[in-house]
């Protein structure tokens, strides 16, 4: 069995006040474009143009085993605070936190129907212990900017193992 889900976004801005112009927060994040979604339509943090999520898995009799591959496509600092905007220098976003690159998680999960009523599963999320970005602490509202990183969007744990049993009675 294989899905494929993905997210292109198409647009995601709005007009900070009556009269400005508008605010393109597709593939960007920081103050403008990180703000709750009662303003701006985001999440609070990066809002990249592309996002998939991939499962396959394969069954043979009690066994499964599932692959599933999570792509978050990458995001620039917004325009009001990247290196070329109007702000005093020592404001603006530079080096590695002006922009997010493309990421890659795998995770891996394995499950056995041991009896009619118990199933053993093991997992295993962010095989390839990839880090989360690092962002600059004045890069985004801090709510949303956790740890300099974005938790609700990256994956901050790290690689994490996981064992479960469901029971039925």
């Amino acid at each position: 069995e294989a899905a494929l889900d993905g997210t292109y976004v198409m647009d995601a801005s709005y007009m900070p006040s009556p009269g400005a112009a508008r605010v393109d927060c597709v593939g960007h994040y920081g103050k403008q474009c990180g703000l709750p979604s009662t303003v701006s339509g985001s999440t609070g943090g990066p809002t990249p143009e592309n996002h998939f999520v991939q499962r396959t898995t394969w069954s043979f009799g009690d066994f499964d085993v599932s692959y599933l591959w999570r792509y978050i496509g990458g995001s620039d600092v917004d325009p009001s605070q990247g290196p070329n905007s109007s702000i005093p220098a020592a404001f603006r976003t530079t080096g590695e936190s002006a922009s997010i690159p493309d990421y890659n998680y795998i995770d891996l999960a394995a499950s056995w129907q041991v009896t009619d009523w118990a199933k053993l599963k093991f997992g295993i999320t962010n095989v390839t212990d990839e880090e989360a970005p690092f962002v600059e602490t004045e890069t985004g509202s801090t709510p949303y900017n956790s740890g300099n990183t974005y938790p609700s969007t990256y994956d901050v744990l790290g690689r994490v193992f996981t064992v479960g049993l469901t029971t039925r009675f």
